[in-house]
């Protein structure tokens, strides 16, 4: 299977969102917990304030970004700077709901249940006086992902794309024929739309909310749209600043040089008490999950891959490891999806239902050791935990030794595993997980909004490195994939999840949490998923 799954990422991005987490400074889990609560975004409430309209926005950007076409971006930070510019023919919205953007209405061929009808915005211009959107410029971007190969950023987005049909007499009008009717292909089109006649210009060109001004090594200006076929957003200018790494841009925001920042929420702590700054945790699409390989023939069984679930008690990880900025989930569906279900939570730490299964097993501690063995033998109950090392960053390192001391309360003797991560390859961490050395695995992975599910569940998916194979829930995976509906999307992913939480074909701990970071002065804003952090920009304001 070709890498599906996963929302418009690179191989590059993949990895670095793969195993979230690899490259930041985070706390050790010596730290006491933060006592806060972790909620799930919602909007800063309105003053009752007229926005200023030249309110001024200063972010950070990567030194080795690079402002060039948007289909060949290669960061998240630049990705989150391109959708100012550029947008898409429909969004995401914060529960996956599919919303209009540069197609203002869609409807399903009543002769083909795999075609779908767009109706485009006829009120939509390019900036820098590039003439009208139409369906042509759909068309040329489509084929130019095409010509970029499977590789790309954004390939994954049209892969399921068959045929399309523009007529220069119905501009405002476009026919797209997908490989399936399922809804998701519907929801995979939110790759950038370009002009390529403009590629050659020297600043990006879109038709987004902001367009560029000037670029250069230390800066990029962006100015809002006048012609917006919305209306021009109140922050008149957003300033990018080249910095060398988050930490030094965390450091600018403390030296007033930038009003907005985001950062894992592991980071946010300090500013959560400045009476100058305002801290809005939100949820990523990045879960962290605890894999079985299903090789081994001891977690063959279902029974004792859900015992080794109810050894794990998450919330202590949670708190412990991650500071409660983690959202602990059941299930591979973001718990503020609109298709998620909350009845499928069966997994809470249990040591006594653990050892029920056990029992079952043919395990007990028959020398009183405090450890498990089988049967009347001598054999120990030990397993072998892979986990990811980076120099600057021990924090699924240190959720490894919390999971290993739960599981000593019950027995089970776990030796853990450290392997060496690096973002060109993967490192000795990727070949071991690929090659299935290991027993059980932390692993974490971008979770699609899409509701595509094969990479990580399917037989033949390409990251479902625990080997777990199943005929039922690879029907199940195709089921959900292929739903032509919002409701069918719902009940499709209900019977996923209750054959998941039954079968348990991997552990899903938790979702990661990052944070919005800025001014007291910035208003309006609501935090999404990354990279989509800036949508509804529009509706943030400046006030003294």
């Amino acid at each position: 299977m070709r890498k599906t799954g996963l929302r418009i990422l690179s191989a590059i991005l993949l990895y670095a969102l793969l195993f979230a987490g690899c490259a930041n400074n985070n706390p050790q889990s010596t730290n006491k917990p933060d006592d806060s609560a972790v909620v799930l975004p919602t909007p800063t409430p309105v003053a009752d304030i007229i926005p200023n309209a030249d309110g001024k926005l200063y972010m950070y950007v990567p030194r080795n970004a690079v402002l060039a076409n948007p289909l060949t971006v290669n960061t998240e930070v630049m990705q989150s700077m391109y959708s100012l510019i550029f947008e898409s023919l429909i969004e995401l919205d914060e529960s996956a709901m599919v919303v209009p953007c540069l197609a203002s209405s869609w409807t399903r061929s009543e002769t083909d249940q795999n075609t779908w009808v767009f109706l485009l915005r006829e009120n939509c211009k390019w900036q820098k006086d590039r003439g009208q959107f139409t369906g042509k410029d759909v068309v040329d971007t489509i084929e130019a992902i095409r010509e970029l190969g499977e590789d790309n950023y954004y390939y994954e987005c049209i892969e399921d794309i068959v045929r399309y049909s523009y007529s220069e007499t119905e501009p405002y009008k476009l026919s797209i024929t997908f490989s399936h009717p399922g809804l998701s292909a519907v929801a995979k089109l939110t790759f950038p739309i370009i002009k390529t006649s403009a590629l050659d210009a020297q600043i990006p060109i879109g038709t987004g909310a902001y367009e560029v001004v000037r670029s250069n090594d230390t800066s990029t200006v962006l100015q809002a749209n006048q012609n917006w076929w919305k209306r021009a957003p109140y922050i008149s200018q957003i300033t990018y600043l080249v910095r060398d790494s988050e930490e030094i841009a965390l450091d600018s925001y403390s030296a007033g040089q930038l009003n907005f920042i985001t950062t894992s929420a592991l980071y946010s702590g300090t500013y959560r008490e400045s009476n100058h700054t305002n801290v809005v945790d939100f949820m990523t699409q990045d879960m962290e999950v605890m894999l079985f390989n299903h090789k081994k023939a001891l977690l063959k069984d279902s029974r004792m891959r859900r015992a080794l679930a109810y050894c794990v008690n998450r919330q202590e990880i949670i708190s412990y490891v991650y500071m409660n900025k983690a959202h602990e989930c059941d299930v591979p569906i973001a718990p503020d999806a609109y298709a998620y279900d909350g009845a499928y939570k069966l997994y809470d730490y249990n040591t006594e239902k653990a050892l029920s299964l056990l029992t079952e097993l043919g395990y007990s501690d028959n020398d009183d050791d405090g450890k498990l063995e089988l049967g009347v033998s001598t054999s120990e109950l030990t397993l072998r935990l892979l986990v990811n090392t980076v120099s600057q960053n021990m924090i699924r390192s240190d959720a490894a030794k919390k999971i290993q001391e739960q599981f000593a309360k019950v027995g089970i003797t776990v030796e853990v595993i450290e392997a060496e991560f690096n973002r060109e390859d993967g490192g000795e961490y990727l070949r071991m997980l690929k090659e299935g050395d290991f027993d059980i695995a932390l692993c974490g992975f971008n979770m699609s909004m899409a509701y595509d599910l094969r990479a990580v569940l399917s037989s033949s998916g390409d990251r479902n490195y625990g080997r777990y194979s199943s005929a039922e829930m690879d029907s199940l995976v195709t089921a959900l994939y292929m739903s032509k509906d919002e409701a069918e999307t719902r009940a499709n992913a209900g019977a996923l999840m209750k054959g998941f939480t039954e079968e348990l074909p991997f552990m899903v701990l938790y979702y990661r949490m990052n944070s919005l970071i800025y001014t007291s002065e910035l208003n309006g804003v609501t935090a999404l998923r990354k990279p989509d952090i800036l949508r509804n920009i529009e509706n943030w304001y400046m006030y003294e």
